[in-house]
């Protein structure tokens, strides 16, 4: 619960800037969270195969914050399944 009051807090300071635009490396950023998930849940066991050079044009927090909920999303209902 506590993870997602933050989230909402954080989604909510960054609807509240103007928007930026910027070359952001997606690979990188699906790299960061995955470590960061990784060492938070080190008994689960995940492979990620991440594709280098993948950009976009996009809001460099807002990129971060979808990439953020989508692999934590994946991470979170990978649990639920046995490796194979």
């Amino acid at each position: 619960m506590g993870a997602l009051i933050d989230g909402l807090i954080l989604l909510a300071g960054v609807a509240q800037r103007a928007p930026s635009r910027a070359r952001v490396d997606i690979s990188a950023l699906v790299r960061q969270t995955a470590a960061r998930l990784s060492a938070a849940f080190p008994e689960q066991a995940v492979e990620l195969v991440v594709p280098e050079g993948i950009h976009a044009d996009a809001d460099p927090m807002l990129a971060a914050v979808l990439i953020d909920n989508l692999v934590g999303n994946a991470w979170k209902f990978t649990s639920k399944r046995s490796a194979q």
